[in-house]
């Protein structure tokens, strides 16, 4: 068995951790990748990686057979094209049953479920194959095991597909605008039977035609996003010969296709498309998939799945696909759907469109472990040596938990850690405190561009630490050489719980608005019945009338925006508390000068930006000042609390712990979901599909800048620290 972990080698070189485990003895090392083995690194005289050969190899394994590969690839063709037509034409042959119409309760709940299928593959499959693709020792260290490139490239992937989003939604919006323009000048001009369609063309500019071409967008931009990755999916099938994969995977991909063309079917019918497009649209998502087989079929004498060109280009494929499910599922399905009028006004219609969401990503969650169950049994007839032994695992953590440094460099460590502190502290609360104290500023007032644009700055840096930090940090511990084999590096544990996170911060998210929206209407409810008339309107003066006034305007469209505010302020806070405590206790527990300097800089740079957009969350909120104090007290700490806690819990907390590994791990998921879902949805989506930005076209060039500058900067800190 190799330990390849967060130690110090013989030669004082600071080492990556990776999960391997040597199985029989012939230089394979088996991944977390179920039907692949990643064959091991051999290392020169000189330390240095000196042999890629057997990457390019075909494997000896007994499940591979060409012929009979080949007879499973064909009726996975015919099988998977089948579902994808069935799936994405459902909801449109069913527009006439009455219960299945666009406007019924029964299709909210169905798109929920496909919504949740959506997720669990950016979360479950696709991101983790992208993580073990890159990571693998086919690869060489430098530079693939030394950043997170899968986290960094999804989200890209993501923040292009916000701009695609916004972008295509003001072109629609300006063109229809035109429209409506010239539809008026001919109402005026016209009588009859010109003017009536005058006047239906003009319907179309209120909320009803805004909505209709937000539908067209997302419909367009899911089509593109499912296209992308169904080929790459494909694909990885057609090229492989591995019976015992080949088997489980074509049913799943039938049932994730099926369900995930419902979801599809559902845009399409939403946006009210003519036929043609229809037709042409249905087209290219039935295709792809076995187009991708049949493509991977044709490339297979020449595609080694193993050779780093492969893994390189499918891994940054997997990574991009990742970051556009993940948003087209969060921001246009999910929070869409959860935060529109037809969800908000009914908690039961809530409940079971959730309900469903969860029983989507669960089907996903299945089809998963039976992949690995089918993989595992296959395995367990030509393998012997397949597990590690207790008494392997019991000196790999002896090795690893041993002390290597002196009194004096712990003392030093002490010293850094408490200079971080105050220092962390510092630039917290400056950060924070920022957009509140210069709120009095015209420039830097929430209504003036530039505070849109240090808030889309200040977004990227949230974004960037879900995806650039934390999440790859989980994949890290939770495959660590420190735990046990099965479950950890067999199920991919930090998409499963950073999935639930990004649900359950949705659920508390709508929930919550619901719950403030009632709460409202009841406080207006109760001012209209004292102050009702004309008369006692006549009657009142002064402060009573300016205040009367005042409490009528929050019941409009101002009030429901403001209570938007409030909930994401209270969500994100949350958020940040949680991951912030994780991140000090890691610090705080470390006695690594290396990493701890660097870290301590990175954390200043990150807590100040992440603080100017809490900071700007909280003055859009318009809270009263003890509860600013309040939010600007817990963010300032969280951080510096960690650390001291991870000091005064030193002796007995041991990071490379499984304990500490598996704890760490599955928080710091719960933070990467928590955070990617706040900066994709209350953040980005809501900023950039409100009514400022979609205004202005310059003003979104210069936010995405803003954006790109905030996540890069990040993902420096990814790379330095």
């Amino acid at each position: 068995m190799e330990i390849d972990g967060d130690g110090l080698n013989a030669s004082g070189d600071r080492l990556r951790r990776r999960s391997t485990v040597d199985i029989g003895g012939g230089g394979w090392r088996r991944r977390s990748k179920v039907g692949r083995r990643w064959p091991e690194k051999t290392a020169g005289e000189d330390g240095q990686v000196t042999a890629f050969s057997q990457c390019e190899d075909e494997t000896n394994h007994p499940c591979n057979n060409k012929s009979k590969a080949l007879s499973l690839k064909i009726i996975g063709i015919a099988a998977i094209l089948l579902t994808s037509i069935i799936g994405v034409s459902l909801p449109l042959i069913t527009r006439s049953i009455p219960s299945l119409s666009p406007d019924r309760s029964l299709l909210v709940v169905v798109k929920a479920f496909a919504s949740g299928i959506i997720l669990a593959t950016g979360f479950m499959h696709v991101l983790p194959d992208s993580f073990d693709m890159l990571r693998s020792s086919c690869l060489a260290d430098n530079p693939w095991h030394k950043f997170p490139f899968t986290g960094f490239v999804a989200m890209l992937s993501a923040i292009f597909t916000l701009m695609v989003d916004s972008m295509a939604t003001s072109m629609y919006k300006m063109k229809n605008d035109t429209k409506s323009a010239a539809g008026d000048h001919e109402m005026a001009m016209a009588n009859g039977g010109v003017h009536f369609h005058g006047n239906h063309h003009h319907a179309q500019k209120g909320p009803i035609g805004s909505q209709l071409l937000r539908y067209r967008v997302v419909a367009m931009v899911l089509e593109l996003g499912i296209v992308v990755h169904s080929i790459v999916i494909g694909l990885g099938v057609g090229a492989s010969n591995d019976v015992c994969t080949i088997k489980p995977l074509v049913a799943a991909l039938c049932f994730h296709q099926m369900f995930e063309g419902m979801g599809l079917g559902g845009c399409i019918l939403q946006a009210e498309y003519k036929m043609i497009k229809k037709a042409v649209m249905v087209f290219f998502f039935s295709v792809t998939t076995p187009f991708g087989i049949a493509l991977g079929i044709a490339l297979s004498k020449t595609y080694k799945e193993n050779s780093p060109s492969a893994l390189i280009t499918v891994g940054l494929l997997n990574a991009s696909s990742a970051g556009l499910l993940i948003y087209m599922a969060l921001v246009d399905l999910l929070a869409a759907d959860f935060m529109g009028p037809k969800l908000q006004g009914s908690i039961r219609l809530q409940v079971k469109s959730y309900a469903a969401v969860l029983l989507g990503a669960g089907g996903m969650v299945k089809f998963k472990c039976e992949l690995i169950f089918h993989y595992e049994r296959n395995q367990a007839k030509s393998e012997l040596a397949k597990f590690l032994t207790s008494s392997n695992m019991s000196l790999a953590l002896k090795a690893r938990n041993e002390p290597s440094s002196s009194l004096s460099i712990i003392n030093l460590n002490r010293s850094s850690s408490i200079i971080g502190i105050a220092a962390i502290l510092v630039t917290s609360i400056i950060g924070v405190c920022l957009p509140l104290v210069t709120r009095s500023i015209p420039a830097l007032s929430p209504d003036r561009s530039l505070f849109v644009v240090v808030k889309a700055f200040a977004s990227g840096i949230i974004l960037a630490t879900g995806f650039m930090h934390v999440l790859p940090d989980s994949f890290d511990m939770l495959r660590s050489s420190c735990l046990a084999d099965n479950p950890w590096h067999k199920f991919p544990f930090t998409g499963f719980v950073a999935m639930l996170s990004a649900i359950f911060t949705l659920m508390v998210d709508s929930m919550a608005t619901s719950s403030y929206t009632t709460k409202n209407n009841a406080i207006s409810a109760e001012g209209c019945e004292v102050v009702t008339g004309d008369h006692e309107m006549a009657m009142t003066r002064g402060g009573v009338h300016f205040h009367g006034h005042q409490h009528h305007a929050q019941k409009g469209p101002i009030g429901s925006q403001l209570l938007r505010y409030r909930v994401v302020a209270m969500v994100l806070e949350l958020g940040i508390v949680v991951h912030s405590i994780v991140i000090g206790l890691g610090v705080g527990a470390s006695n690594d000068v290396c990493t701890i300097k660097p870290l301590v800089a990175a954390l200043c740079f990150h807590q100040m930006f992440e603080g100017m957009g809490l900071g700007g969350c909280i003055l859009q909120a318009e809270y009263k000042t003890t509860k600013k104090a309040v939010m600007v007290f817990f963010f300032s700490i969280t951080t510096p609390f960690g650390i001291a806690l991870g000091i005064a819990l030193s002796k007995t907390y041991k990071e490379n712990s499984p304990s500490a590994l598996i704890t760490v791990g599955l928080l710091n998921a719960s933070s990467a979901g928590l955070l990617i879902y706040m900066a994709l949805v209350d953040l980005l989506a809501a900023d950039f599909m409100g009514p400022k930005l979609q205004g202005s076209i310059k003003l979104q060039i210069k936010s995405y800048v803003a954006v790109l500058l905030g996540a890069g900067g990040m993902s420096l800190m990814a790379k330095w620290a």
